[in-house]
């Protein structure tokens, strides 16, 4: 892909499943990719793998300022973003009745706000 015709995609926790899968593809159509994560091992691979293609640092979505950052640094490093995935997941495997109310009150913060 040519310079001109490269877009740049800021994937919100892209460390596992549908959103890894997405910036894989991505790079390899020559895209340039911002992957964040909430766990900075996640990220090592994208980082050592694909250097010229991808920036990627930890960030938690729950917390605005990193974010924003977040957003900072990736204008900085590319100076645009044609398209923003924002798909985090938060998981909570068990049985409803077995969940606390902070940590359902949690998950549905996530998901939803």
């Amino acid at each position: 892909m040519s310079e001109k015709n490269r877009r740049v995609w800021f994937i919100t926790d892209g460390s596992q499943g549908l959103n890894s899968i997405l910036t894989k593809q991505l790079i390899s159509r020559g895209e340039d990719v911002v992957k964040n994560a909430r766990q900075s091992e996640q990220l090592k691979e994208l980082k050592t793998k694909y250097p010229k293609k991808a920036i990627s640092f930890p960030v938690d979505v729950t917390n605005p300022k990193l974010l924003e950052e977040a957003v900072d640094r990736a204008l900085a490093a590319f100076e645009r973003m044609d398209f923003v995935v924002n798909s985090p997941g938060y998981g909570l495997i068990s049985a409803l009745g077995e969940q606390t109310e902070k940590n359902s009150q949690i998950a549905i913060d996530f998901q939803v706000f």
